[in-house]
């Protein structure tokens, strides 16, 4: 999936206001803020201290409950002992560009193409009703299918104060789209993300209904009304460009919009009638946490979450599924970053990796095809069973239809899946904090095959997952460092008369970071200062083979680094401001070689690098 999120002309900044913590979360409603001097319950340890030093007057500090979720690493992140540079200094930041990011623009067709514009200026106000938009997106007649290419763009305008906000877009019943918003500066910015959508090719060769949410709530303060157009864009196929391989019929679990998993004893089933000449099946998963687990991998086991008022069920999240009762695969989340995590001043103007286009992951179900064809409805269930609060899950099948064939046969060969993943901790817990470790870790197997027009086509996929995480946590200086990351390394083999292909993707999702809330001296009032620093990577190599020979390759790195300073003194912002670079790098057997390097500081772009290596 390629995302470009290009600045649209900065404006005039005005007064600059601090918020920590800010979050994307659609089922919110009303926010209460510090300005008013309310502070929720589950805040913990922290709180009151907060209510002690935060004022009403002049700027303010939002805080929401996942100071506790976070178990205090989203309060603030240092980022000079953790990165190795200081955070920006010297006043405050007050303005900041239109945000962009290192990633490569879609490569578009040079043929015939047509838009649709779909939503124009759309007012997102859920205060008054507008959280989202209802349309119908229909393909232009000028531009006939098949298309080489499908790409939505979004383009968001908002100004004044307001929280990162959640984004998903369906078509048809499923979801083609989900992303986050920027937080804004008090007069505006734009951001413009591209999408591409071709993989959902069939959803969009006939009119389907189109669902845009983005729950917005404009209440006291929070004044940022987010403005909202969507294009969708038609690139005909040519004999040079020719129309790409993608699923011949995509499902939506209904209520996929809105059901929460609450729990983890919280199992949701959907029944599914598959077509009786399947031959492929994918399940692409939407994954994204909220409250307590919003930030999930900074999360406490519970017998020191608990009596400390922070968030528990440990550091480790999966999502489990399982078709008619009996578990078929699973989905290890990416850990997202969003504009108002662990310290606005961060992502200004780049957001962590993948705030902006947040993909889906995915789970072949190919090897259950021979046993779903047989016109009998199929239950579908996903649980999440360390869940610690609630989250949200969007569900997309993504099936493939045999060409010549009205009936498909086959069967499950082999299935490998132990029931829970293995995972130890380890605590070290003295009397102001601790240190806390967790690892996990799955190997699955499953196999299965299905005869069809091509002859009889065998899937083969083994997995391996990893995952490390360790925080050490000082409650007397509200000190923590975290290191965390995932491993998943996916071998599918395919097999036919004529030979067998493998393809092998690894990837890992590192984050470092290191919080920290420093607390008042002696006789300071209204003071708090609040470092921070995050190093997040998205690394991602895939190798194709074809009867043991090489066909193909590519590789992805990309690093976000980021540090900030949040200070205040006697109801006064003093010192605000953060640096922020990424470096994305991209290449494959082709020849293909994009790398890109952004640097910004006090909240614009002061080094654009396009080199030639990768």
């Amino acid at each position: 999936m390629s995302t470009v999120i290009t600045g649209v002309g900065a404006g005039n900044r005005g007064n600059v206001f601090a918020v920590v913590d800010q979050e994307a979360d659609p089922a919110r409603a009303s926010e209460v803020s510090l300005g008013s001097r309310v502070v929720p319950a589950c805040v913990g340890t922290i709180a009151p201290l907060l209510r002690a030093q935060v004022q009403e007057k002049g700027d303010f500090v939002r805080l929401t409950t996942r100071l506790g979720r976070l178990a205090l690493f989203a309060v603030c992140v240092a980022g000079a002992a953790l990165l190795g540079t200081a955070p920006a200094s010297g006043g405050d930041e007050v303005n900041y560009q239109d945000p962009l990011t290192a990633a490569p623009p879609i490569s578009r067709p040079p043929t015939r193409s047509c838009s649709v514009t779909v939503m124009q200026d759309f007012a997102f106000n859920s205060s008054i009703g507008q959280g989202v938009f209802n349309g119908t997106l229909a393909p232009p007649a000028a531009c006939p299918g098949p298309w080489s290419k499908i790409v939505l763009d979004f383009t968001g305008k908002v100004a004044g104060r307001q929280f990162d906000r959640l984004l998903n877009v369906w078509v048809g019943g499923a979801q083609v789209f989900q992303s986050t918003t920027p937080e804004p500066d008090p007069d505006g910015i734009t951001w413009h993300v591209e999408h591409d959508a071709t993989r959902y090719g069939s959803l969009f060769a006939q009119s389907e209904p189109i669902k845009v949410e983005l729950q917005n709530y404009v209440v006291g303060i929070y004044t940022g009304v987010i403005y909202g157009t969507l294009k969708v864009t038609y690139y005909q196929a040519t004999q040079a460009y020719p129309a790409p391989e993608h699923a011949d019929e995509v499902v939506g679990f209904p209520n996929a919009d809105s059901d929460y998993f609450y729990g983890p004893g919280d199992v949701r089933t959907t029944t599914v009638s598959f077509p009786q000449n399947l031959t492929r099946a994918y399940l692409e998963l939407y994954l994204k946490g909220n409250s307590c687990d919003e930030f999930w991998y900074g999360s406490q086991p519970d017998d020191f979450a608990g009596p400390n008022g922070l968030c528990g069920g440990g550091a480790f999240r999966e999502v489990q599924v399982s078709i008619d009762g009996s578990l078929a695969g699973v989905a290890w989340p990416f850990p997202f970053i969003f504009t108002g995590g662990v310290n606005p001043w961060l992502w200004r103007p780049i957001p962590a990796v993948n705030a902006f286009d947040m993909p889906p992951q995915v789970v072949d179900l190919t090897p259950y095809v021979g046993t779903l064809t047989d016109g009998q409805p199929h239950t579908i269930s996903l649980q999440v069973p360390h869940d610690g609060f609630y989250w949200g899950i969007g569900s997309d099948l993504l099936l493939y239809r045999d060409p010549v064939l009205a009936q498909t046969t086959g069967t499950l060969t082999s299935r490998s899946i132990a029931p829970t993943a293995a995972e130890s901790y380890g605590e070290n817990v003295g009397s102001n904090g601790g240190v806390f470790t967790t690892n996990a870790s799955r190997h699955l197997v499953v196999s299965g095959y299905v005869d069809s027009s091509a002859g009889r086509v065998t899937t083969s996929v083994e997995q391996t997952f990893g995952f490390e995480n360790q925080q050490q946590l000082d409650l007397t200086n509200f000190l923590e460092n975290l290191t965390h990351d995932e491993t998943i390394d996916t071998v599918t083999t395919t097999s036919r008369a004529d030979g067998a292909t493998v393809r092998r993707v690894s990837e890992s999702y590192p984050i470092r970071l290191r919080s920290l809330f420093q607390v008042p001296e002696q006789g300071q009032k209204d003071f708090f200062n609040l470092p921070a620093g995050v190093e997040q990577s998205l690394v991602r190599q895939e190798t194709v083979t074809l009867n043991g020979v090489q066909t193909f390759w590519s590789k992805l790195d990309d690093s976000v680094n980021a540090s900030a300073l949040l200070s205040r003194t006697s109801g006064v912002t003093t010192l605000s401001g953060g640096r922020d670079s990424e470096d994305y790098a991209a290449s494959d057997s082709t020849g293909a070689c994009y790398h890109r390097k952004l640097v910004a500081a006090q909240g614009y772009v002061t080094s654009d690098q396009l080199l030639p290596s990768c």
